[in-house]
């Protein structure tokens, strides 16, 4: 199998096993359990990231020392990568321009 056909089906794997994790925590942030499920939303965020960066064969480094306690992350992002990157390196969450809440699929 071609090794563009293997990312492929990574790419669909990676998505079928996290999608279960993140209607979970929807759920969980729904019935009164907020907290519980923006940790398990970010966890799954990290590791769903993490995946796809390892699926494209791209290597994170970061330098200098990781934040303690709570952070805003502020970034003006060019690519797809940049988001894949920020979501592997900080657990947390995105917040999006309006805009986009009018398109079809986000």
């Amino acid at each position: 199998m071609p090794r563009r056909a293997l990312r492929i089906v990574g790419f669909f794997l990676v998505g079928a096993v996290s999608l279960p994790w993140a209607l979970l925590s929807r759920a969980l942030c729904r019935v009164g359990l907020e907290r519980a499920g923006l940790r398990l939303a970010a966890r799954v965020q990290g590791l769903w990231a993490r995946a796809l960066l390892a699926i494209q064969g791209i290597a994170v480094e970061r330098t200098g020392a990781p934040t303690s306690g709570a952070c805003l992350i502020v970034a003006n992002h060019l690519s797809y990568l940049d988001i894949l990157v920020l979501a592997a390196m900080f657990p947390g969450r995105f917040v999006a321009k309006r805009e986009i809440a009018g398109w079809p699929v986000l």
